[in-house]
């Protein structure tokens, strides 16, 4: 069995990956303990070539305890600038589509999300409440040969937000905007 450790947001979010429009949330660790072999110019001490630079010692897996738990806040906004639109989430508001199965437009419900209190409100979503409205299991096994779990190996969930400033039967709603967020897993490649 693989073993849990508790970490906080800024060991599971590493700092590299929290650019604008992605994010890199961690399932699980492999840390390897490893003994360099070569020197760091190894003409300098006579050696052709090195074979390996490293040797690796010892390897460990683990799980990263409660991920499901942590939150996600969303900001976001969007642009026409030849058309004159800007909006930001203060001046609109949003839910989440949930289908089910995912990929399907027929049977789908909304879900309003967690406000923070700050001006403006940003949306915060539980991780694992975006993986269940994507139908994503991460116990689920993804490589039958060595047992690989979505949770050991990984996978891609996609956050997609649609503006819209139409409402049905009255055409444009001039400046006032909505939005819906919908979450599907990306195919593993």
């Amino acid at each position: 069995t693989v073993p849990c450790f508790y970490w906080d947001e800024f060991d599971v979010v590493p700092a590299s990956s929290a650019g604008i429009g992605e994010i890199f949330v961690t399932t699980r660790v492999r840390r390897q303990t490893q003994t360099r072999e070569c020197p760091p110019d190894p003409r300098s001490e006579g050696l052709v070539n090195c074979d390996r630079v490293y040797w690796t010692n010892s390897t460990e897996n683990f799980f990263v305890a409660d991920i499901e738990d942590f939150t996600l806040l969303i900001a976001h906004s969007v642009s026409a600038p030849t058309l004159g639109i800007k909006e930001n989430l203060e001046k609109s508001s949003g839910s989440l589509e949930v289908c089910n199965p995912p990929t399907s437009s027929k049977e789908c419900k909304t879900v309003e999300p967690n406000k923070t209190d700050t001006k403006p409100p940003m949306d915060v979503f539980r991780v694992g409440d975006l993986l269940n409205f994507a139908d994503v299991n991460l116990e689920q096994v993804i490589s039958p040969s060595d047992g690989g779990t979505k949770r050991f190996e990984g996978l891609v969930l996609q956050v997609e937000i649609k503006y819209n400033n139409f409402q049905p039967w009255r055409g444009s709603s001039g400046d006032h905007f909505s939005f819906t967020y919908k979450v599907t897993e990306l195919p593993a490649s």
